[in-house]
């Protein structure tokens, strides 16, 4: 009987991925070594550091796979992977910019108009653009302080509906997805 392996085969990777992770890897050192960042392991979630976040842009490492003609860079996933890898195992504070670069640039390029791409992809490849999400489940939570809140499609930011071009700035964030029930959202200003 053969030996058997549940495992893929290693492949080899591109050229310039192990320069592009030691040159990340020598950027974080210098940073932490400046005293500008403090590792921690939720960094991604709670390290609000909107300067380290424009530090990043400007090396091209914050809306990487996000087209040049929309002010991104065209690099690969794989690149971009090799870069938040880094990013999240140095502790480092990306907070600032985790929602922007990685879950509103995608779907703007997928799901948005031309204006909204042109209005925030090249702010976020700088890195001076932030989003936030507000998420919830069916009576997962409560508004106020009796009443259920179920998950309704109530939101103050839908990309594709363009609401976004009205949404009101909130603090740390630019720009808010909040799904919000209808009692709710009938008072909310846009």
């Amino acid at each position: 009987m053969g030996s058997a392996t549940l495992l893929p085969p290693t492949r080899p990777l591109p050229a310039g991925a192990a320069e592009l992770r030691s040159e990340v890897r020598e950027f974080l050192s210098a940073e932490r070594a400046a005293g500008r960042f403090i590792p921690a392991c939720d960094a991604w979630l709670s390290g609000w550091d909107e300067s380290f976040s424009r530090r990043l842009a400007e090396r091209g490492w914050i809306g990487m796979t996000i087209p040049p003609e929309y002010g991104g860079h065209g690099r690969s996933a794989l690149e971009r992977y090799i870069v938040v890898e880094e990013l999240l195992a140095a502790g480092a504070p990306v907070a600032a910019h985790w929602i922007s670069d990685r879950q509103v640039g995608p779907n703007l390029l997928r799901y948005g108009s031309e204006s909204l791409k042109r209005r925030y992809l090249p702010a976020i490849a700088q890195g001076t653009c932030y989003f936030a999400i507000g998420m919830s489940e069916p009576d997962a939570g409560q508004y106020g302080s009796t009443r259920p809140v179920p998950a309704v499609s109530f939101a103050c930011v839908y990309i594709r509906r363009e609401v976004i071009e009205r949404c009101r700035p909130f603090r740390n964030g630019d720009a808010l997805e909040l799904p919000m029930p209808a009692h709710v959202a009938s008072g909310v200003k846009l």
